[in-house]
């Protein structure tokens, strides 16, 4: 395959083309803390995590580039916490929005709103209820 090159798990890849980080459906649910004010906690659920974020689904929509914490519940392994930004919302039905996350480090995530005090330490979950 003279147009290709292969990956270490022997898959072609198209030269000059850009590939996606691969996501893995994975649901599972969280909680979601916006960088609004006041900060607002809402109860959601992941669809797919990858190396590059996150897919969620939502009560609410949100306007792009919002940064978010999401603490994601796994069964035996505790709470994770992840940083993020709303790439894209969706509409899926009546209430529900699909959230595209892009994860990011937490020295490169933007500041919080002016006027608005920090985000602080999330709560303690308690991996006893999951």
């Amino acid at each position: 395959m003279s147009a290709g090159r292969f990956t270490s798990d022997s898959r072609p890849v198209r030269a000059g083309r850009r590939v996606a980080p691969r996501r893995v459906a994975h649901h599972t649910p969280c909680r979601i803390r916006l960088d609004e004010w006041p900060p607002t906690w809402l109860h959601g659920h992941t669809v797919a995590i990858g190396a590059d974020g996150v897919t969620l689904i939502a009560p609410r929509d949100a306007t792009s580039g919002l940064s978010l914490e999401v603490m994601v519940h796994a069964p035996g392994t505790g709470s994770r916490t992840l940083t993020g930004v709303i790439r894209s919302t969706r509409r899926v039905m009546s209430g529900t929005y699909e959230w595209d996350v892009t994860c990011v480090a937490d020295e490169s995530r933007p500041a919080v709103s002016a006027g608005a005090p920090s985000w602080g330490a999330l709560p303690a979950a308690d991996s006893s209820r999951v």
